[in-house]
């Protein structure tokens, strides 16, 4: 080949190769900003892990069940804490009532992060920061009876790390957030129980107010509860649809993954019988 021959060929590369470079740039330009990746997590209830865990010893428990789903609050690529809710579970991915496959899809998930799933997945907020993820709104409105609160009411939550490659913990176990307070007898000042006639009743821990409508009936009336610390100051207010009752207590200590069964009488008394 003649150096002539040589020299052509050498600047035909030359701008091949520019135009490959351009190339690669454009390609490089349209990528998607948002990469979505498609995962599969298996989770566990622990035991007493739900609120219907928690009641299992009184009333049997339905654990997961076709459409449940959970929310994973994760951290993104731009450091951003974020949720994504899972695909509702159908018969097939259950794998007994306190083991199911859930599916979920997550975009740009930070490798090496921390990772909250939260069952179910109307417990955790739409507008979360690091610290603030938990919604507590659907615990507000309650009807009183062990049946409903097993079937709708639960918090359980785990917390874990994305892998270095930026997949979900496989086998997760959540643990149960909630108490239970399950007030057996209500008693006016004249010690009469009044607990049959009670048709609102609400109780508050200074930043949460829980709030029980039912059709007048016998006891025992049964409450979910985030934990309370013995600092907090619970007020519990009745109602017979004549006479209004109210009653603060202090020093009282709620757990989560407790029954606390109460005899409360208004004006005065609170006594808590054992624990369990």
């Amino acid at each position: 080949m003649t150096s002539n021959k040589i020299l052509k060929s050498m600047a035909a590369l030359v701008i091949m190769g520019a135009m490959m470079s351009g190339c690669a740039e454009e390609i490089e330009d349209v990528q998607p900003a948002n990469q979505t990746v498609i995962q599969t997590t298996t989770i566990s209830l622990a035991e007493n892990a739900s609120t219907r865990g928690v009641i299992s010893s009184e009333n049997g428990t339905t654990n997961f069940s076709a459409g449940d789903q959970i929310a994973v609050v994760y951290q993104n690529t731009n450091g951003e804490t974020v949720k994504a809710v899972s695909e509702a579970l159908t018969a097939t991915d259950i794998i007994n009532v306190g083991t199911a496959k859930f599916t979920v899809a997550l975009t740009d998930p930070q490798p090496s992060s921390v990772v909250h799933y939260v069952y179910p997945a109307a417990m955790a907020l739409d507008n979360l920061t690091d610290e603030v993820w938990i919604n507590y709104a659907p615990l507000a409105t309650q009807d009183g009876t062990l049946e409903s609160l097993a079937n709708n009411l639960a918090l359980a939550v785990y917390e874990g790390t994305m892998s270095s490659a930026a997949i979900l913990p496989g086998l997760a176990t959540l643990e149960n957030q909630l108490a239970i307070v399950k007030l057996k007898t209500i008693k006016d000042d004249a010690d009469n129980d009044i607990t049959a006639n009670i048709t609102n009743l609400t109780i508050s821990d200074g930043s949460i107010t829980y709030t029980v409508n039912r059709t007048a009936a016998a006891g025992p009336i049964y409450v979910v509860m985030r934990p309370v610390s013995s600092e907090a100051t619970i007020t519990f207010t009745a109602s017979d649809g004549t006479k209004n009752y109210e009653k603060s207590v202090t020093g009282q200590e709620l757990e989560m993954n407790k029954i606390y069964p109460i005899n409360l009488k208004l004006n005065p008394g609170l006594v808590v019988e054992d624990i369990h």
